[in-house]
This record gives C-alpha cells, structure tokens and sequence, in this order.
C-alpha cells in the first residue's frame, strides 16, 4: 500500500509540474527607447531584457500578473552607432551602473487600454512611473505601450552634440508577448 501511495504521489507531482505556468508560457520582449536631438531623433533598443519573477496568468477575460521586474543590461542597449552608444553608456554611469530596473506593481488587465506603475532605478535614483498599456490578444497575448521618463529626474544631465543639447524626455516603449499554451 505503500507503494501505491508514493507511485499516486509522484505521478500527481508530475502532472502538477507539467502544467505549472512557468513550463507552459513562451514569453518574447522587446524595449526601445526614444530621444530627440534638434538634428536628429535617435531610436535604440536592447533585445537582452530580463523578465524576473513574471508568472502572467488567464482567468477568464482577466489577465494577471506580478509584482515583477525587469531588467535591462546597459551594455545590451545599442543605437547603431558606436560613438553614440559609448556616450550613451558613459552618461548612465556604466560601467559602475550596469543596469535600469523597473520594478513593477501586480497588473490586473482586460483586453484594450490598462494602466500599469512601479518604479524605475536608473542611475543609482528610482523614481515611480505609471504608463498606459494595450493588451491585445490573437495567436498570442501582447502588452505594448511607452514610458516618458525625463532625464534629470535621475540625476542625468541632458548630453550635448554639436553645442546642442538632446532633449531631456526620452520615450522608451515596450512590447511583452506570452503564448499560453
């Protein structure tokens, strides 16, 4: 009897595992970001993000997830030029800053127009956000939506290129997509 009881046991902790959120997602992400110099408006992005601690769950027509982080290396951050990307990175404080964390609050969300807040660390000072987020769903299930943060609100002085300075909003946009399968 005993035996049955551990066989029973393992197979129902098997099942459990084989249907835990974590193993039935496939999540993709994607961070932009935005700044306008009077020249030129500069657009960069970092494709090695780091979701923490995400478990997006479905209940019906409600969506949930959190409280989560995200992480974004700052090496990973890249606008296509070289010089640029090394000022960039110079200004955020790396190497002593490796990262931008935004730490985000739980998210209960429909289909359509939600709104979202947490904080963000940049530069060594973390400042709360809120931002408007759609969520639409086909073959997948995807939030999108922008971040307007300003510069000096983290202890960044706005950078100078050709004796004009860049503007101090930067406009970092976001795209999360999960299949649940």
């Amino acid at each position: 009897m005993r035996s049955a009881n551990k066989k029973i046991f393992l197979l129902t902790s098997f099942l459990v595992l084989l249907s835990s959120p974590l193993l039935s997602l496939e999540v993709s992400k994607e961070v932009q970001f935005t700044i306008a110099h009077p020249l030129k408006t500069v657009t960069g992005n970092c494709n090695t993000i780091e979701i923490l601690d995400f478990v997006p769950k479905r209940q019906g027509e409600i969506y949930s997830a959190g409280p989560f982080r995200v992480i974004i290396p700052l090496n990973g951050m890249t606008t296509g030029n070289r010089n640029r990307d090394s000022n960039m990175l110079e200004i955020l404080g790396f190497p002593a800053v490796k990262e931008i964390v935004a730490r985000v609050n739980p998210i209960d969300a429909r289909i359509g127009k939600n709104k979202m807040s947490g904080t963000l660390l940049i530069n060594g000072h973390e400042k709360p956000f809120s931002s408007d987020f759609e969520l639409s769903e086909s073959k997948e299930t995807t939030a999108t939506g922008t971040i307007h943060i300003q510069l000096h609100d983290f202890g960044i002085e706005a950078p100078k290129l050709l004796l004009l300075t860049v503007q101090d909003d930067v406009i970092v946009s976001f795209k999360v997509s999960v299949t649940f399968q």
